[in-house]
């Protein structure tokens, strides 16, 4: 017995019947959603001066530094009307990259040495982190779940100036 057939004799359920004629009010299919979280990665892309002492010298360094951020979408309503995560990912990087900027400025308006920034990664992840935490949820509708800096160092050129000062501080 064919399809018609069995419409005509009732013998077809509704959800044969449905199914065999791709029902038109059945939910359409799953479209994935935007993913809920984001892995940022951010570098300083040009160095950061950095003005210190070095053996009674005052000079100014170039720092550069590198991290990851793990974000997520705490109002999804906010994140979409932004147009997603993935269209926040370079502006969210840009805003990581001026606070850490504005942070490493801070320890050298400090005179922190240069020698001791590595002691300072925690207060700069926590000053970048709170700087951005309730912006970022108010605005974007994002939630900064986790910021580590993972490398911090000269640039060649100030490595260079900085080993010559060493040098002569030795002879």
């Amino acid at each position: 017995m064919g399809f018609f057939d069995k419409l005509l004799s009732g013998i077809l359920s509704e959800n044969e019947s449905n199914a065999a004629q791709g029902d038109q009010n059945a939910a359409p299919a799953a479209v994935p959603d935007e993913p809920q979280t984001m892995e940022l990665r951010f570098g300083s892309p040009t160095p950061v001066p950095y003005n210190t002492e070095v053996c009674g010298t005052s000079v100014t360094l170039g720092l550069r530094y590198a991290g990851m951020a793990k974000v997520s979408a705490a109002d999804a309503a906010k994140v979409k009307n932004c147009g997603g995560l993935e269209a926040l990912q370079d502006k969210l990087t840009e805003e990581i990259i001026a606070a850490g900027d504005e942070a490493w400025l801070q320890c050298s308006a400090a005179k922190i040495p240069f020698s001791r920034l590595q002691t300072q990664t925690p207060n700069v992840e926590r000053e970048i982190k709170d700087r951005l935490e309730k912006e970022w949820l108010d605005q974007y509708g994002v939630r900064l779940e986790h910021l580590g800096l993972v490398q911090l160092s000269m640039t060649e050129d100030s490595l260079k100036i900085y080993k010559d000062i060493m040098r002569a501080q030795m002879n």
